[in-house]
């Protein structure tokens, strides 16, 4: 499935993935990256624990920086993030988190997490003094609750 998905997305397109810290990380990168031969392939590291590396990608949430591309898997990709921490199946979360690091190498931690959830109180302080409410009764917006996703219904 990997192969068949980075040939449709095509050579120009970056793939990365989580490695398990240890040996056995280790070697399933190894095995990825040779299985992707031919293809620009960037591993990388995973340190800390969820919670924290999905903070930047909530935060990112929060203040609709985040665009999902519509599709019949957004449910199911929706159903996961939104029940974060609680589900047992949470893959969807670190490819989240992984995909924004890789995007923007610079956003590591809480750091960057702090200071989006204090722009998006000030915006939504903001919103509530002008008297428009929160989004969700304006236009009928869904935020899961550690998501905090914006998702038209």
């Amino acid at each position: 499935m990997l192969l068949n998905t980075a040939t449709q997305d095509g050579k120009r397109v970056r793939i990365g993935f989580g490695q398990d810290p240890g040996q056995a990380g280790k070697s399933q990168a190894l095995h990825l990256v040779r299985a992707l031969s031919g293809f620009t392939v960037q591993p990388a590291t995973e340190s800390g624990d969820k919670r924290t590396r999905f903070g930047p990608f909530s935060s990112q949430c929060r203040v609709a920086n985040v665009k999902i591309l519509r599709g019949l898997w957004n449910e199911d990709l929706f159903r996961v993030l939104e029940g974060f921490p609680d589900l047992a199946h949470d893959d969807e979360v670190d490819a989240c988190s992984g995909a924004l690091e890789m995007l923007n190498p610079d956003m590591k931690g809480w750091g960057a997490f702090e200071v989006a959830r204090q722009k998006a109180e000030q915006l939504l302080a903001e919103r509530k003094a002008r008297g428009g409410g929160s989004c969700a009764k304006a236009c009928g917006h869904f935020a899961g609750p550690l998501l905090g996703a914006w998702r038209h219904n």
